[in-house]
């Protein structure tokens, strides 16, 4: 991925986030200011990374049944799945990421759904690094020409929430954040950010090194 790719990735995510009264970094940046961001580890800038961000989410589960019983809104948990990598680096590509494949696929088998993006109306996908969100992406849909589309303005497939870039890094807590942001698309109660016609929604957390990845399908 090219500097300018991840720039790129911030510039839309914090626009994104403006929309989002969760969200603590968003702006109207260009992709020039990411790349003129003071360096963190080249090729990585500051803005390619997520600023942490403080935070609290409950999440609750319950049985299906429970939840018509006692008429509590919700929505169905179809599939989850775990998957980890070595904490070292074992060769390959940098491109893909095999642990998000490997259990964005066992999700899939679970809920009955090919492994397949176009199954899912919301995808909220890790970006603590703006490579992240680039590398989540082509790992589940092979394709790199894919990001301009899924995060443009009229198509706002990936990440309308702005994601960790926009919203902040929560630390532990990011990975929920991903799922309330899903939840409220649902729901329909996601304010002007709403995705019309969501009925599906696919969130992928990542904690970091190693890799541990986990995919919920909702």
């Amino acid at each position: 991925y090219s500097t300018v790719d991840t720039a790129e990735v911030v510039a839309a995510s914090k626009l994104r986030a403006m929309k989002n009264p969760r969200a603590s970094y968003g702006g109207a940046i260009k992709a020039e200011d990411v790349i003129n961001s003071g360096p963190i580890a080249l090729p990585l800038r500051q803005l390619d990374k997520a600023r942490f961000a403080e935070g609290s989410i409950v999440l609750v589960i319950a049985s299906e049944e429970w939840a018509k019983k006692n008429k509590r809104e919700h929505v169905l948990v179809e599939g989850v799945s775990w998957a980890a990598a070595t904490p070292w680096f074992e060769g390959g590509s940098f491109d893909r990421a095999e642990y998000a494949e490997l259990a964005f696929r066992r999700a899939c088998k679970q809920a009955n759904l090919k492994p397949d993006l176009t199954s899912f109306d919301i995808v909220e996908l890790d970006d603590t690094y703006s490579y992240k969100l680039l590398q989540h992406l082509y790992t589940l849909t092979g394709k790199k020409t894919a990001l301009r589309r899924r995060l443009a303005e009229d198509n706002p497939t990936v990440n309308p929430s702005g994601g960790a870039l926009g919203i902040g890094n929560l630390i532990e807590a990011s990975g929920l954040e991903r799922i309330l942001e899903c939840v409220l698309q649902l729901k329909r109660n996601a304010g002007v950010m709403q995705v019309n016609g969501a009925e599906r929604a696919l969130v992928l957390s990542w904690r970091g090194h190693p890799g541990v990845v986990m995919v919920i399908l909702i």
